[in-house]
C-alpha cells in the first residue's frame, strides 16, 4: 500500500542520519524504534518509540533523547500511545505550525525506518479527516485573525500578505488530507483542491489572493492596500472553503 501511494523512495539527509546514529548509541537500551518521515508543512520529523516500561523515569529519558536528537520535529511516544498520531492536536495558526492533520499519513506512508522494529503498522489513520479541517478553521478564527490584525496595526504589511497567502495554501492542504493531500507538494495544492471540490468561487478568490504576493515589493502605499485586501480575501476564502469541504461548516 505504501509503495502504491508514495512510490518515490524517501531520502534521509546525512546530517539527520548521523545524529540519529549518535542518538541510538546514547539511548539504545530505551529506544524501540526510530522512524524518519517527510511532511508537507514542517519538512520532516522523527517518531521515536520508547518501551511502555522504561528502565528509567520517563522525563529523564525524554531529556536524554532531546539532548542527542537532531533539531527537527520530534514525537516521542510509547507503543500504547501511537494512536495519538491520528488525533487532532492543538491548532493555533500563526503561533505554531500544526503538523497533526498530515502526521499519521506521513509517518505511516511517507517515511523510512532508521532503527529498531517497524512500528508503522501500529499507527492508525484518522477515522474522520474532516475533523482536522474543522478545528483548523476554528483556530483561524481564534488565533490567526487577531494575529494579522496585530500586524496591520504594526504596519507590517508585507508580512500580512505573505502570511495570509501561506495560511490559505495550508488550509487547502488540510482539506485534502483524506484524499491524498498529505503526499503532494504545497505548490500543487491549489490545483488539487480545485480538482477535488470544484469550487469555482473559492478558486477565484485564491487567485486574487495569490496575485497579491507580487505587490510585496511595490511602493509602500500599494503594499498597504494589498495587505488590507489580503485580509478581506482570506476571510472570504476560509468561509467559501468551509462551505465546500465540510458538510457542517463551523459558525
Amino acid at each position: 500500500m505504501a509503495a502504491e501511494l508514495y512510490p518515490s523512495e524517501v531520502q534521509i539527509p546525512q546530517r539527520i542520519a548521523e545524529r540519529v546514529a549518535s542518538l541510538v548509541q546514547e539511548v539504545r537500551e530505551s529506544l524501540e524504534s526510530v522512524v524518519y518521515y517527510e511532511h508537507p508543512l514542517t519538512g520532516c520529523g522523527l517518531l521515536l518509540v520508547v518501551p511502555d516500561r522504561a528502565t528509567q523515569p520517563f522525563p529523564d529519558l525524554l531529556a536524554r533523547i532531546y539532548r542527542a536528537a537532531p533539531r527537527v520535529t520530534l514525537h516521542c511516544l510509547r507503543p500504547r500511545e501511537l494512536f495519538q498520531l491520528a488525533l487532532p492536536g492543538y491548532d493555533a495558526p500563526a503561533l505554531s505550525v500544526d503538523d497533526q492533520p498530515h502526521l499519521a499519513y506521513c509517518v505511516k506512508l511517507r517515511s523510512a525506518l532508521l532503527h529498531g522494529r517497524d512500528c508503522r503498522a501500529e499507527v492508525p489513520l484518522p477515522a474522520r479527516p474532516a475533523v482536522f479541517l474543522r478545528e483548523h478553521l476554528r483556530g483561524c478564527q481564534r488565533y490567526f485573525r487577531p494575529h494579522y490584525l496585530k500586524l496591520l496595526f504594526e504596519r507590517q504589511y508585507r508580512n500580512v500578505v505573505m502570511e495570509t497567502v501561506r495560511e490559505a495554501r495550508r488550509t487547502m492542504s488540510i482539506a485534502l488530507v483524506g484524499d491524498g493531500g498529505w503526499q503532494v507538494d504545497l505548490a500543487e495544492v491549489p490545483e488539487r483542491y480545485t480538482a477535488r471540490f470544484g469550487g469555482a468561487r473559492t478558486s477565484a478568490v485564491w487567485r486574487r489572493l495569490e496575485a497579491l504576493e507580487e505587490c510585496r515589493e511595490a511602493a509602500p502605499e500599494a503594499v498597504e492596500d494589498a495587505a488590507y485586501e489580503a485580509c478581506w480575501l482570506l476571510e472570504r476564502f476560509l468561509k467559501l472553503l468551509a462551505s465546500e469541504a465540510l458538510e457542517d461548516p463551523p459558525p
